[in-house]
């Protein structure tokens, strides 16, 4: 039987698992600064990177399969992060770039430094020119680096890679789960790379109900249920893909999202959604990178 572990010692595990991770991303970039400058990068930063992944390898899948760890789980995983980033010595140039071929083709450590503060997902034809709009002015006029795809360039199934980077990048992601949300197979594909980034990056995602009940969108009904139906005739009702976003959207829902109906203001809710963010602005801080 596990015993729950107290509040702080989970707090003091979350502050240290965030603290290395922003490190980690800040060293990656700035190996990967002096590989773009054919700059030499030493060998003790990929090593350094490559125990941190492993590290996090380690938490994920015991963070994933319960709410309710142990004490002696968290204060080992404690000291684990804290040696680890106590071993973060060294200078990142003096190994020949040429030599880094392995460490780049790890994708464990294509890892991009935080660019955005927040990333908004959203289905276009449905928020784009109200909703949406309103919550990116609100979240920048209140100094929040934003990223919004504000003119829906994707062609094809595909979403771009650029998209995908900036989804990666960021700190912050907002689902804006909307009417026909699920009817876009881009959306859906930023969907799984967010619920992605939160396990892998420590990413932080809040869903949005926007006028959709979400047992609507956790068991995909009505709307969901037509999107999901269309998919399903194109691509084969046991494609993989279709099995992936029916996931991704009931794994949505059991994050703790705000819900949004014709009875509210929608000033009065963007309001709200800012105020959150403006409550962890540290955690969503991008500017400072210190090493030490």
């Amino acid at each position: 039987m596990e015993i729950s572990a107290p509040v702080s010692l989970h707090k003091e595990f979350n502050f240290e698992k965030r603290g290395l991770l922003f490190k980690r991303n800040f060293v990656l970039s700035r190996a990967d600064q002096a590989i773009y400058k054919t700059e030499e990068v030493n060998d003790a930063v990929w090593e350094w990177l490559k125990h941190v992944d492993q590290l996090i390898e380690e938490m994920n899948p015991q963070i994933k399969k319960t709410s309710v760890m142990n004490s002696t789980w968290y204060t080992e995983m404690i000291e684990k992060i804290k040696a680890l980033d106590a071993n973060r010595k060294f200078e990142p140039f003096s190994v020949p770039a040429k030599d880094l071929g392995y460490p780049l083709k790890n994708k464990h450590l294509r890892r991009l430094m935080p660019r955005y503060q927040i990333f908004l997902s959203f289905r276009g034809k449905d928020t784009r020119d109200g909703f949406t709009h309103d919550l990116y002015q609100a979240l920048t006029d209140e100094g929040f680096k934003t990223f919004i795809d504000d003119k829906g360039l994707q062609t094809g199934d595909k979403i771009s890679q650029s998209l995908y980077n900036a989804i990666e990048g960021s700190r912050l992601s907002i689902v804006i789960l909307s009417e026909n949300y699920a009817e876009s197979s881009w959306c859906l594909e930023e969907l799984i790379k967010i619920l992605d980034c939160m396990d892998n990056v420590d990413q932080m995602v809040w869903p949005i109900f926007y006028k959709v009940d979400p047992t609507d969108v956790r068991f995909q009904k009505k709307s969901y249920a037509n999107a999901m139906a269309k998919h399903e005739r194109r691509y084969g009702e046991s494609s993989e893909e279709v099995k992936k976003w029916r996931s991704a959207l009931h794994g949505v829902c059991e994050l703790s999202g705000k819900h949004y109906d014709a009875s509210r203001k929608e000033d009065d809710f963007i309001e709200e959604i800012v105020s959150e963010a403006n409550k962890n602005k540290d955690f969503l801080n991008i500017e400072s990178m210190d090493m030490d």
